[in-house]
């Protein structure tokens, strides 16, 4: 069977880390909506990674010591690259059979979209159909509340409307 790795986008609202101290990127995010995506990628994936403006796509337990302030929009030329570059390599650590649900607004995944274009995994983007963060909060809400009608992720790949096709083997799909 073929895991599920959910890709989810950092946050806006971040602790404040002047102290010095360690701890987990995904404890860096304090808004209610990244911890609804978060707490959707642990009830329902196999895993998840964050992707992040600063770090691109990392380990939600990676040891940090500072915050910071960089929204994707803000990324230089470079900058982006890189971005893009890190989340080529993370993807590139799974098999071609591995299924992504993607929980990142529409500016991240714009930004990560080449990328995804060439990996051969399948890919989810639940949100595509939302009008915003409101909905994308509502439709996390929904499922997490609901958790007993799905034992994991798979309803995501099972009832796609038509998928798009990536440039190799993998496929992108809608929900």
């Amino acid at each position: 069977m073929s895991r599920t790795i959910a890709i989810v986008g950092c946050g806006n609202q971040k602790r404040d880390l002047d102290d010095g101290g360690l701890i987990p990127l995904a404890e860096l995010y304090t808004s209610n909506y990244f911890q609804l995506k978060r707490d959707f990628a642990e009830e329902f994936c196999d895993d998840y990674h964050i992707l992040s403006a600063k770090f691109g796509l990392e380990d939600p337990y990676r040891p940090i010591s500072e915050s910071y302030d960089k929204s994707i929009t803000e990324l230089s030329t470079t900058e982006l690259i890189n971005l893009r570059r890190s989340v080529g390599e993370t993807l590139d650590e799974y098999e071609g059979s591995t299924r992504f649900v993607v929980l990142a607004g529409q500016k991240y995944i714009d930004a990560i979209e080449p990328i995804l274009q060439t990996h051969q995994g399948t890919f989810a983007f639940p949100f595509e159909n939302t009008s915003g963060i409101g909905d994308q909060m509502e439709w996390l809400s929904d499922h997490l509340d609901n958790r007993e009608e799905h034992e994991d992720c798979s309803f995501l790949f099972e009832s796609q409307s038509v998928p798009r096709q990536t440039s190799r083997q993998g496929s992108l799909t809608d929900y």
